[in-house]
């Protein structure tokens, strides 16, 4: 799992999207729900070494998750889960609707 450090590194995660499924998790560093999506998302990461999965740490890099809000048209939220497929954003999830299932669900 990669973490994102650039608006520039986002727009590329999003273009390459285009050729391969990529998972970006926004995550709050100091709220206990988003804990426990990260530690779902780390855990489906280390199992499917295949996808790629990038984290935006919210307090430290806020424009960075607003600029994927206007990229994606998906409103922020945290913590929060996106599949983006072919340059878009295909599915999302937030909170305690991030589970392992939801994620590989999403792949489908």
């Amino acid at each position: 799992m990669n973490i994102l450090r650039s608006k520039q590194e986002a727009s590329k995660i999003i273009e390459d999207s285009k050729t391969s499924p990529v998972f970006l998790l926004k995550h709050s560093l100091i709220c206990p729900i988003s804990s426990a999506a990260y530690s779902v998302f780390s855990t489906f990461s280390e199992n499917n070494p295949e996808i790629y999965c990038y984290v935006v740490h919210i307090q430290e890099n806020r424009d960075i998750s607003n600029h994927i809000a206007e990229e994606t048209g998906i409103r922020h939220s945290s913590p929060q889960a996106i599949l983006l497929s072919g340059g878009n954003a295909v599915w999302n999830e937030s909170h305690y609707g991030i589970t392992g299932d939801s994620l590989k669900q999403a792949l489908t």
